[in-house]
This record gives structure tokens, sequence and C-alpha cells, in this order.
């Protein structure tokens, strides 16, 4: 499996094609919220992508509002921890007990410069990067972010487990978390709790298989 991997991203890696693949889509129930007027904190789905090198997430709300917080959680196999980098209250171990080992806090009240991206070493959580979210569909309620399968430590082939929550600034809990149906908190003094994380398995992407297949159908020829 390693080497049809690793074949497979070579080809990618020549082709240098920018195709997206994947395209799976996570809805939420909406109208789950302990106040239901916040629309901009209400997840109606997020849309999960990938190229040769990179994931991307595409986040859509009920409504927006330029004070939302953004929060990615990873499960991707090394060690892991069931705290976040932000100190936020929010209980991920109840559901998943295996933790978390990447973290995304995010903002939209500026226009770059306005996404971290943690990562916990076994004993602490370090800040690898600050970088910039896609704003350019907030007037569709949508947010994009990209990052790098080396960030989150996954090849094409590999599942990793995830979840997304929005918040308010401070020290507010999780509002609404993707992976969960019902309110996830009570209200802004009370932690959340996530629920089961969600999969998704990196594939590779069409020019990068429309080029493998050729390589194939070469090599059948000249044994022909």
């Amino acid at each position: 499996m390693k080497c049809w991997i690793a074949s497979v991203a070579t080809v990618g890696l020549i082709a240098g094609s920018s195709w997206a693949a994947g395209g799976t889509t996570y809805s939420d129930a909406t109208g789950d919220l302990f106040d239901n007027g916040f629309t901009n904190l209400d997840i109606f789905h997020v849309t999960v992508t990938n190229d040769e090198f990179n994931v991307h997430f595409t986040v859509t709300t009920s409504g927006f509002q330029s004070w939302t917080k953004y929060l990615f959680f990873f499960n991707t196999g090394s060690e892991s921890t069931i705290s976040n980098p932000w100190n936020r209250p929010i209980d991920i171990g109840s559901a998943n007990p295996g933790g978390i080992n990447r973290f995304i806090g995010s903002w939209v009240d500026q226009p770059s410069g306005n996404s971290q991206q943690w990562a916990f070493n076994g004993t602490d959580w370090n800040l690898d990067a600050t970088g910039d979210n896609d704003q350019s569909m907030i007037g569709s309620n949508k947010v994009t972010w990209s990052v790098s399968m080396a960030w989150l430590g996954v090849e094409i082939g590999e599942t990793f487990w995830f979840d997304v929550a929005t918040s308010g600034g401070g020290n507010d809990p999780g509002v609404d978390h993707l992976s969960r149906p019902d309110p996830a908190t009570t209200g802004w003094g009370d932690p959340s709790v996530a629920g089961a994380f969600l999969a998704y398995t990196v594939v590779p992407t069409p020019g990068a298989v429309a080029l493998l297949a050729a390589a194939g159908l070469a090599r059948s020829r000249r044994r022909g």
C-alpha cells in the first residue's frame, strides 16, 4: 500500500495539477444552538477536498459576522491530547478518547494573518504557522482554509478524523460543533462537548489518476 501511495504522489508531482479531489460534504443540523439568533455560529455544512499537497475546508454557516471564531480539531494518529492550545472550555475526550494532535484557530475580522496552525508534540502545543483563510465567499457565508498534508501528517490514501466548531472571543466554548446535531453547550459560560469526530480519506486527484493510468497503459504496450 505504501508503494502505491508513493507512486500516485510522484505522478501527481510530475503532473503539477491543481485539481481538487474528494469533495465530501458534511452536513450539520441548523437551529441547534442555545440561542439561534447567532446565525453566524450555526454551521450549515463543511466541504472537504484535497489536491496533491493540501486539504481544503470550506465552512458554510447560516449567517456571517466578522467576530466569529473558527476552531478545527484533528486526530491524524500520532501522539495526542484532549486539551486545545487556545484553552477553550471544550470537552473533546468524552466522545473521542484518542484526543487531537493538530488544531487550527482562526478569525475573520482581519484579511490576513488570521489563522494559526498548532501541533502537539507529545508534551506541549507548538504554534507551527500563522496563515490566511480565504474570505472571498463571505457574501455566501463561506470561509475556506487550506492546509498541507505534510503538516497534518497524512498521505494520499490515508484517513484522518476531525471536528469543526464556531465560537466567539475570550474564553467562549464551541457554540456549534459539526460533530453534533444538537446543542453542544447550554450557554456562553458552559463548556461545550464534542461529538464523535468525522472521517475524511485523502484521495488521488484526477490528474494523478489519469497519469498513473497512462503510465500503466504505456508499460502494457511496451510488454506487448
